[in-house]
């Protein structure tokens, strides 16, 4: 068996005595603590790489001529998708104050009806 400290490896196993185990236990924390941020760093690190390349194929192209044919397009779309969506909720708007209206005339009449048949 071979021993590395309070550890030891047989078989592809690993043992660890417990009375080590005790004395020893905040450095194995420490080392699986340190384990752990290193891979979180990382994918971090990773993460951010991945960002900036994105970004600057981004920059790039949308300072080309094609980029800027591009956002003039969506720029009309959405100028296009505003004015729908404002005209639709127009519409809306007045089906409302006609419904409420309606409710308001079915109210009076009911109150009429019952007036009258309940003499």
């Amino acid at each position: 068996m071979f021993e590395l400290g309070f550890v030891g490896f047989s078989d592809g196993r690993i043992k660890i005595r417990k009375s080590q185990f005790r004395q020893h236990w905040h450095l194995i924390c420490t080392n699986l603590l340190k384990i752990t941020i290193m891979k979180d760093n990382s994918k971090l690190l990773f993460g951010l790489l991945i960002g900036a390349i994105a970004g600057a194929a981004l920059a790039v192209f949308i300072s080309s001529e094609e980029g800027q044919e591009i956002m003039d397009e969506l720029k009309d779309a959405s100028g296009k998708a505003e004015k729908d969506l404002r005209k639709a909720l127009g519409s809306f708007e007045d089906k409302i104050s006609k419904g409420k209206e309606f409710a308001t005339d079915l109210e009076k009449k009911a109150g009429k009806f019952i007036k009258q048949h309940t003499r």
